[in-house]
C-alpha cells in the first residue's frame, strides 16, 4: 500500500525523484484559494478591491501632482530651504493619510463580505481630494484682490 502525503513526513514529501522525474509535491496553502468550495476565502468584494487598486494608486499620483501644483504657489513667499522641506512635508503627509485610508478600506473590505470593494477602493481618494480643495480656497484667498469700500 502507497502512503498517502499526510502519512508521509516532511523530507518525504518534498523529495522528488531523480529516476522517474517528477516533481516535489507539497501541500498547497490552505488559507487562500479560488475554489467555489470555499467562496469566502476569496470573496468577490476583496477581488473588485483588488482590481480597482491600481487605478486608485494612479489616480493618487495625480491629485499629488496637482497637490504639488498648488502648493508651489502658496509657499513662494519662502526661502529655498523652507519652501522644499513644506513641500516635502505636505506630500509625506498626503501620501501616508492616502495610503493609512487605503490599507483601512482594504481591511473593511476583507471584514464581511457584503461590504463593497469598490467603495472600499475608491473611498481613500478622498483625501487627497480635501487637501486639493483646501489647497485651492487658500491659493484662492491668497490671490483675491481686497474690493474698496467706499
Amino acid at each position: 500500500m502507497i502512503p498517502s502525503i499526510r502519512q508521509t513526513n516532511s523530507t518525504q514529501r518534498h523529495r522528488s525523484s531523480p529516476d522517474t522525474g517528477e516533481l516535489p509535491s507539497a501541500d498547497p496553502p490552505g488559507k487562500f484559494s479560488l475554489h467555489i468550495d470555499r467562496p469566502l476565502e476569496q470573496p468577490p468584494n476583496w477581488l473588485t478591491y483588488r482590481i480597482h487598486s491600481p487605478v486608485v494608486i494612479a489616480g493618487f499620483a495625480l491629485l499629488a501632482a496637482l497637490m504639488g501644483r498648488g502648493l508651489a504657489g502658496l509657499t513662494t513667499g519662502l526661502s529655498p530651504p523652507r519652501r522644499r522641506i513644506a513641500r516635502l512635508g505636505l506630500g509625506l503627509a498626503a501620501a501616508l493619510a492616502f495610503f493609512l485610508a487605503h490599507a483601512a478600506g482594504g481591511q473593511w473590505v476583507r471584514a464581511d463580505p457584503t461590504n463593497p470593494g469598490v467603495l472600499g477602493a475608491w473611498l481613500p481618494l478622498l483625501v487627497p481630494a480635501a487637501g486639493l480643495a483646501v489647497l485651492e480656497g487658500l491659493g484662492r484667498a491668497r490671490n483675491r484682490t481686497p474690493v474698496p469700500r467706499s
